[in-house]
């Protein structure tokens, strides 16, 4: 990634997999993961105006297939993180499951010293119309905020002209595809 800027905080991002890293394979229509957690932040070079980016994988499930020890595991990874530094951690995840691990996280981590910001995208990033790009700036912004508890931030609205943060035990997946 980029050398850190001097004078700007430290947000590390958690890639767990799900749409926002994937493609499309048009000719079966199936979804592939696609990018690491660098390349994703790399695709949106905005971020790198934000903060300072350190950016790893964590794993590299569809969000369907995640179960408790994934929690846990993300629960301690970012305890790390902050340990380390960072002012904020932003988990990109899939839609399918991002409620249950947004809800188990905001149970599991405690006394938080930052924002922690799960955040998907209902459409691959190598679509014209994926919201991966805009959906990842908000998180960045919203880990660089004066918050300390686990939320989610997505678009909010099918225009994607802003995006809204909810908190982590009162998320829902309200649609399967719609923005």
């Amino acid at each position: 990634l980029a050398p850190p800027a001097e004078g700007r905080s430290t947000v590390a991002v958690l890639g767990t997999g799900g749409t926002i890293a994937s493609y499309v394979d048009y000719r079966t229509g199936a979804v592939h993961p696609a990018v690491t957690a660098e390349e994703l932040v790399f695709s949106v070079p905005e971020l790198l105006e934000v903060c300072n980016v350190r950016a790893r994988v964590v794993f590299s499930t569809y969000s369907e297939n995640l179960k408790p020890d994934h929690w846990r595991q993300l629960a301690r990874e970012t305890a790390s993180e902050f340990q380390r530094g960072a002012v904020g951690v932003v988990i990109p995840h899939g839609t399918d499951t991002l409620h249950f691990t947004t809800a188990a996280l905001a149970f599991m981590l405690r006394d938080l010293p930052g924002p922690v910001v799960v955040v998907g995208a209902q459409r691959s990033s190598d679509r014209p119309s994926s919201d991966a790009a805009p959906n990842l700036l908000a998180a960045a912004h919203v880990a660089t905020a004066d918050l300390g508890e686990v939320v989610a931030v997505m678009h909010g609205e099918t225009s994607d002209s802003h995006a809204d943060i909810h908190r982590g035990a009162k998320v829902r997946k309200m649609h399967a595809s719609r923005r």
